[in-house]
């Protein structure tokens, strides 16, 4: 007869091995399942929170003081659709409720916010609220199936004899664990492989192809699902250990781009490619697109005053290190305000919209010869706001030619105008500055050719530039 102690170390290690295994099987699906779903809706509202950000910080930029009356309603698109509730806030720096729109969610929420930006620094931010109440209500099923299953495995463990027992769990390890193990590894690879939106190439170390998915075959095969097998990759993509982004054909003879990532890896002394392919021609345009949207007036199409300010800077920095100079004129429209009450908005915006084109053409005229005055390179027009345009010539071999460059502009900008049925008449006052001085940032030339530009104005003649012929 065994001992008695013996015995009951092996009833207590049975039953402690019974009550492990029980609780990690009811713990661990649900408390995976909360973390992983908890996990990527925070980096999804985090990605919401900067998408509004990014679209609203264009209309603060075009609507100025205005701006919290300009995105009334704005906030109600979204612009990252997502599984659960969802309730978007705009606040301004004292926490006031500019703009909202959702239900009201019900707890636990997971909030991001990103600060909405001006040209004078933050001006609010845009709060994104998501209730993971469906989460914690999923969690609490799983958890009430994974508490009965581990309550049936606890009470299998436990009844067992211990001798059945072992001989049990060592048959299923050796056997039907490893076997179904690998049976389900080899199923869930097979079909992700073949159901994946992303391509799959595997080749050796020649190049050659030896396995393709059907989205790496249409990804590759200009839209249709061809056989790659044999083919050598080099044909679109080098095979060497990395990120890259190749050009490629799509269905209608449609320019593709895409992402090709290779990694390799050790089956047993071999090595093994794999290359990962995804079409990310639509993020690439969408990216395109908020950069165009954060630097480009929307009414005229010209630079706008945060790209004024960034190439401002950099024809600063490009004169000094270069010992050249540049010339920046400063123009408002006479009587525009007078226009505008008058003849209605959408008159002065037309307008505005016929000064930019006239401007470009002064800026950059085709065939202008040097007969007109000495010559001023690379000039690009700006819409600070309002009426106020601004130019920068990045070059200018002597201040005459900045002087000629601004005749052609009062000469473009005095030709009548139609607007509608009515022709009107404007004019432009313009002030010059020349850079670099020594000791002036960005800011002092802006306020020296507003400066300049008043004097204008008032009849005062400008005494940094002499009259070109003079």
């Amino acid at each position: 007869m065994p001992p008695r102690g013996g015995s009951s170390r092996g009833v207590r290690s049975i039953v402690g091995f019974a009550a492990s295994v029980s609780l990690v099987m009811a713990l661990a699906p649900p408390l995976g399942y909360f973390l992983l779903s908890h996990q990527a809706e925070r980096r999804e509202s985090a990605i919401a929170a900067r998408l509004h950000a990014a679209f609203l910080t264009q209309v603060v930029l075009q609507s100025g003081s205005t701006w919290q009356r300009d995105i009334e309603g704005l906030i109600e698109t979204n612009l990252a659709p997502g599984q659960l509730p969802e309730r978007r806030t705009v606040l301004d720096n004292d926490g006031r409720v500019v703009s909202a729109s959702g239900p009201l969610l019900q707890t636990p929420l997971i909030t991001s916010r990103t600060a909405l930006l001006s040209p004078e620094g933050p001006v609010g931010e845009v709060v994104v609220d998501r209730s993971i109440r469906p989460i914690v209500n999923v969690t609490l099923l799983i958890a009430l199936a994974s508490l009965s299953l581990a309550a049936a495995t606890f009470a299998a463990l436990v009844l067992f004899p211990l001798r059945a027992l072992r001989s049990t769990i060592a048959a299923v390890r050796r056997e039907e664990s490893q076997i179904r193990a690998r049976a389900q590894a080899e199923e869930n690879l097979r079909v992700v492989f073949e159901h994946s939106e992303e391509g799959i190439l595997m080749f050796d170390g020649l190049g050659r192809i030896v396995s393709s998915n059907p989205a790496s075959q249409t990804l590759l095969g200009g839209g249709r699902a061809l056989p790659l097998e044999g083919e050598p990759v080099q044909r679109w993509f080098q095979p060497v250990q990395g990120s890259c982004e190749v050009q490629a054909v799509g269905p209608d003879n449609r320019e593709l781009l895409l992402e090709v990532t290779v990694t390799a890896s050790k089956v047993g002394e071999q090595t093994q490619w794999v290359a990962i392919i995804r079409d990310v021609t639509e993020r690439r345009q969408h990216e395109r697109r908020l950069a165009e949207m954060a630097t480009v007036d929307s009414l005229t199409g010209l630079p706008n005053r945060a790209m004024f300010r960034t190439l401002l800077q950099q024809a600063i920095d490009d004169a000094r290190a270069k010992h050249r100079s540049f010339a920046l004129m400063f123009l408002d429209l006479d009587r525009f305000k007078f226009i505008n009450d008058t003849l209605g908005h959408d008159a002065g915006d037309q307008l505005l919209q016929q000064v930019a084109q006239r401007l470009n053409r002064a800026v950059r005229p085709d065939g202008v010869s040097t007969a007109n005055g000495p010559a001023a390179s690379d000039g690009v027009v700006f819409r600070l706001g309002g009426d106020e345009f601004t130019i920068l010539l990045r070059e200018v071999a002597e201040p005459e030619a900045a002087c000629a460059v601004a005749l052609r502009v009062l000469d473009a900008i005095a030709l009548p105008v139609l607007i509608g049925s009515e022709q009107l008449s404007i004019s432009t006052s313009i002030g010059i500055a020349i850079g670099p001085t020594e000791g002036v940032d960005a800011d002092g030339l802006v306020k020296q050719a507003d400066v300049a530009m008043y004097r204008a104005k008032t009849g005062c003649v400008a005494q940094e530039l002499p009259t070109p012929g003079a």
